[in-house]
């Protein structure tokens, strides 16, 4: 490797079926190219979601975002720059383990989830929309701390406020990861809509829903307001369990209305909205009489945004009056 290959890593641009594929290798772990190339042109020859783009890159670096080994930038994606990024150290596991027992993690795995992602966007704008509505709500609680340091006691607290901002990417989780989770498992197994599957999976994701619910009710307990080491550690806590649970919840939920629903097909689900996606989700187990998992302002579900963010408030004004 030259000295220019080092600073700027190594890139190749390859063709299939007239499309341009580019690898981007930029780590410092020592990947076998083309053992990375023939997976990826494979992939691209295979997988049908990825034959609606004419240019694709795949950019394996050191980094990882939000613990996550793959992912797709919002940023890119709005300048319509169609990237899928991998930890080097995931990609090199991947190869060590090609041949063994089926690791649980993979690249193929990967590339199938961030895929759907770039689809998702292509077919409906849906992750620019919901990264907007993200950076709003940031904007705004940033502007309530900024506020704050001259009111103190005029606005939330700030792991109230980040805790609010949680919740509604927990919310938007729920919509694109899930979708994106259950697509994927369809490019690789087949699913059966059958009464038992749909019960035994809802009973699955119940079991995680309420755990989700009593990991957030942690946080309203009044020892961890005074106490900046203690809300920092359950913020944090927090924030894994909610992007980690929001996959198979989400997924779950697809799967409810697709059952439940049989006018809906996943090309249709992928153009809702997110409020859209949990209304209709919760209409639909309205119809089988079981309790959403998850629902919006309307207090049905096992977790309800609109009461969650009511009890931040709540909290915020048990603050001013302690103070």
């Amino acid at each position: 490797m030259g000295f220019l290959d080092f600073i700027l890593g190594k890139k190749e641009t390859f063709y299939v079926d007239s499309r341009e594929i580019i690898i981007h290798l930029k780590t410092k772990e020592k990947i076998d190219f083309l053992d990375l190339k023939e997976k990826i042109i494979d992939f691209c020859k295979t997988n049908s979601f990825s034959k609606n783009f004419p240019k694709l890159t795949f950019l394996i670096e050191d980094k990882v975002r939000d613990h996550a080994n793959a992912w797709v930038s919002d940023y890119e994606i709005i300048k319509g720059r169609n990237i899928m990024h991998f930890n080097g150290k995931f990609v090199l596991y991947d190869q060590k383990m090609t041949g063994k027992l089926f690791p649980e993690d993979t690249l193929l795995k990967a590339m199938e989830h961030e895929i759907i992602h770039l689809w998702h966007d292509f077919k409906s704008k849906q992750i620019q929309k919901q990264s907007g509505n993200l950076a709003k709500l940031s904007a705004q609680i940033n502007v309530a701390q900024i506020f704050k340091i001259v009111y103190p006691k005029s606005l939330l607290n700030k792991h109230q406020e980040n805790f609010r901002l949680l919740l509604a990417n927990f919310i938007i989780n729920l919509y694109i990861e899930g979708l994106a989770e259950y697509i994927s498992y369809l490019e690789r197994e087949s699913l059966n809509f059958s009464q038992r599957l749909f019960n035994d999976t809802y009973y699955i994701e119940l079991r995680n829903i309420k755990y989700v619910l009593r990991v957030i009710d942690q946080a309203f307990n009044k020892k961890y307001k005074t106490d900046s080491t203690s809300s920092t550690d359950l913020f944090k806590n927090i924030s894994k369990v909610l992007k980690a649970k929001a996959y198979s919840i989400g997924s779950n939920m697809v799967y409810s209305i697709l059952y439940i629903d049989h006018d809906m097909n996943i090309d249709k689900i992928a153009i809702l909205d997110i409020f859209k996606f949990i209304r209709k989700y919760e209409s639909c187990m309205k119809k089988v009489n079981l309790k959403p998992l998850v629902s919006l302002t309307s207090g049905e579900g096992i977790i309800d945004y609109k009461i969650l963010v009511n009890q931040i408030w709540i909290m915020n004004k048990e603050d001013k009056s302690d103070n």
